[in-house]
């Protein structure tokens, strides 16, 4: 074999191989970043340790994947004033009249005891008092399940749900005495935390319905790789503010149970043609707070 003749056949390959990877990087920036980042079992276990040893126990799954994200350009999703004051008040007309109050940021409507606020911002929330059944309830809902039916048939009585609606949360909020049915937006197979449709469901029937839904017009920043889940929890954990339990037992309080870690998008809402929402990791815990790190920095953003 001329060893000579395949030494320079190689070098020849490998310089090749160099300028089709150097052009993929100049034209394609992302091609390289198809296979991203993970963070390893190991360094999952240790975070989940770590939390252990500060009273906080993590059952959700830590995601491992550090994926590039942008902003989001989003505006409020189109809604029919009109229409909604109709939908959601026209079943109290033996009340009266719908009275309107302008408020800071928006307008308020109510019929009777129903209250319906529409916030410039694109936001709705209809209301009734959770204490006093309404005339004629007749639903009898005592379990989770029952409530999201409640909730589904409320839901598809005022328009159904929006396209790329969710299922997020559904607990019992024993504090309040409701069932809460919550969905979030996605993008892609991402969340946007920040637009959400709640609906709580008392023992009688619906009592509140809120929707804060957005139009995402599209990315708002080149992509920048997140920081690892990981990282995020330890950040959130040296943050988080713990009830005043005492010692440390067995036994967790929900507010020291992380129960999902999940990638999405979050920001707050302006009443502007549009604004941009920012990658967030949310750390969400068995009481049903979510808090929200910039994915970004892994600083706080959010508790809600």
């Amino acid at each position: 074999m001329d060893w000579s003749r395949a030494k320079t056949i190689l070098i020849i390959a490998f310089l090749c191989l160099d300028l089709f990877l150097a052009a993929r990087l100049w034209l394609e920036p992302g091609a390289l970043g198809a296979q991203q980042p993970e963070v390893t079992t190991l360094e999952v276990e240790q975070t989940v340790a770590e939390l252990a040893s500060r009273g906080i126990t993590v059952q959700a799954a830590v995601p491992r994947r550090c994926p590039a994200m942008s902003l989001l350009d989003v505006a409020p999703a189109p809604l029919d004033k009109s229409g909604e004051v109709s939908a959601f008040l026209h079943p109290y007309a033996a009340a009266g009249p719908v009275r309107s109050e302008a408020i800071p940021g928006g307008t308020a409507y109510s019929r009777g005891a129903a209250t319906l606020t529409i916030r410039d911002t694109g936001t709705l929330e209809f209301a009734l008092p959770a204490e006093i059944p309404p005339a004629g309830a007749t639903q009898d809902v005592w379990d989770i399940l029952r409530a999201r039916e409640a909730a589904g048939a409320f839901i598809a009585e005022h328009g159904g749900l929006p396209s790329g609606a969710r299922l997020d949360v559904a607990l019992y909020d024993a504090a309040r005495d409701v069932f809460s049915i919550e969905f979030v937006e996605t993008h892609g197979d991402l969340p946007v935390f920040s637009a959400r449709l709640k609906v709580d469901v008392a023992h009688w029937g619906v009592v509140r319905f809120y929707r804060s839904w957005v139009d995402v017009r599209g990315s708002g920043s080149q992509p920048r790789r997140v920081v690892a889940a990981t990282k995020a929890l330890r950040r959130w954990a040296e943050t988080h503010e713990r009830p005043a339990t005492g010692e440390v037992t067995g036994d967790r309080s929900p507010a020291d149970i992380v129960d999902d870690v999940s990638l999405g998008y979050f920001g707050q809402e302006h009443d502007a043609e549009y604004w941009q929402v920012v990658p967030v990791w949310r750390v969400r815990t068995a009481d049903g707070r979510s808090y929200y790190i910039n994915a970004w920095t892994g600083e706080p953003e959010r508790v809600e």
